[in-house]
């Protein structure tokens, strides 16, 4: 009978729309899971099925609501997935920004530490202060400051300055607290002197790496970086109203 002629291909298929409005859709190959929704009219789409369209080859699905069929690498990620990529991507990265903060000021209360552990133990500040400031800041602070520039290319100079100030604010917190736990007997001038002047020197070495960071970090990404990661860090240019070099353009400092 003409009323029980369905072919097997449509009995698999989601029934709210008329055929005339869906064309064949071809292999069922999975189904959409928790989040995704129609683009047209926001139906709720877990379960329904995905299928190999035949002539293209694509992944689409049909909406049970109102019989649209759309790819499904249009919506390339579920929302929820989307969100929850978003919002880990902003916490990795706040992390890794508060561990290089972190990280630079104890490295800064550790040499300021030292200083005054110099002048406890062998009394010779002078020589301490001939090696320590002038090439294990410079050595060590500099490159941070080129590494934060390059991961931030949009902050510019003066605002790199005004993150660079976090680091020596938290270092400065840090040594007058271990200064000002301590006995009071065991407080020494000469102590509190040494260290406030490594982190003097350290703070200085580092607003100077701040102010220059970007000029050398636009260097290494003309000399070093593909076109596609020049690209990613265009920002050093952009941000201080310069034109990005081109594929091989001569460098533009």
């Amino acid at each position: 009978m003409p009323a029980t002629t369905t072919t097997e291909a449509s009995s698999t298929e989601p029934q709210a729309a008329p055929a005339a409005r869906s064309p064949e859709l071809g292999e069922i190959v999975g189904s959409l899971t928790q989040g995704w929704r129609c683009p047209s009219c926001q139906y709720d789409l877990h379960h329904q099925p995905v299928h190999i369209e035949p002539k293209y080859q694509f992944l689409v699905s049909r909406c049970p609501e109102c019989g649209r069929v759309w790819p499904v690498q249009m919506q390339e990620l579920k929302p929820k997935t989307h969100r929850m990529i978003g919002f880990a991507s902003v916490i990795i990265w706040g992390a890794f920004v508060l561990a290089g903060v972190l990280g630079t000021a104890f490295f800064m209360f550790g040499i300021s530490i030292s200083a005054a552990d110099v002048v406890r133990w062998d009394n010779d500040p002078i020589a301490w202060f001939m090696l320590v400031p002038f090439l294990t800041f410079p050595i060590v602070l500099i490159p941070v400051t080129v590494v934060a520039a390059l991961g931030l290319p949009h902050l510019r100079t003066s605002r790199l300055v005004l993150l660079s100030l976090l680091p020596i604010g938290f270092a400065t917190a840090f040594v007058s607290l271990f200064h000002l736990l301590r006995e009071p007997d065991d407080i020494r001038l000469a102590e509190v002197g040494a260290s406030a002047l490594a982190l003097f020197v350290g703070g200085l070495v580092y607003i100077t790496g701040a102010l220059i960071a970007r000029r050398i970090a636009r260097v290494i990404s003309v000399l070093f970086m593909s076109t596609t990661l020049r690209n990613a860090v265009s920002g050093l240019w952009t941000a201080d109203g310069r034109e990005p070099p081109a594929n091989r353009q001569l460098p533009n400092y």
